[in-house]
């Protein structure tokens, strides 16, 4: 079988969808009806990886919060074997968009750390990295 490494920023996006109740202390009021969630970045792209019949272990730094559970459970649904670095003093990625009932974006809202990651993290990644022999590597960075 195809052994894949995804090496990256992983996302949780988190979809919400809204019905607009007008305008109230100068801001649109969006009544909240529905949310889901969806693993995004690299993450993303280790879930399609996956589908395809791939063996898929995914690296990526996330914090301990109730973003990273969240992906965890999507990510093991899909088959992805996770090799997560997790770091107490930063968050897990979150990006929230705010959608009307016609799928249209009305904002997005980011939270997420932007500092570096450090040459520790590096190196041991590098190290869980060389453990293995895969087919192909593949590096995801969004940047914002």
């Amino acid at each position: 079988m195809f052994k894949v490494a995804v090496v990256g920023d992983i996302i949780l996006d988190k979809n919400t969808y809204g019905e607009y109740r007008g305008i109230r202390e100068n801001a649109p009021i969006y009544l909240c009806n529905e949310e889901c969630f969806q693993a995004g970045g690299a993450a993303n792209v280790a879930i399609n990886l996956s589908s395809l019949g791939l063996e898929v272990d995914l690296f990526a730094i996330v914090g301990n919060d109730p973003e990273k559970e969240i992906l965890v459970r999507l990510l093991e649904e899909k088959n992805v074997y996770l090799r997560l670095i997790t770091d107490t003093s930063r968050r897990t990625s979150l990006r929230q968009r705010i959608n009307d009932q016609k799928n249209t974006k009305i904002m997005r809202v980011s939270y997420e750390d932007h500092e570096f990651i450090t040459t520790t993290q590096i190196d041991k990644m590098l190290k869980e990295l060389k453990k293995e022999k895969f087919d192909a590597i593949v590096i995801v960075d969004y940047q914002n």
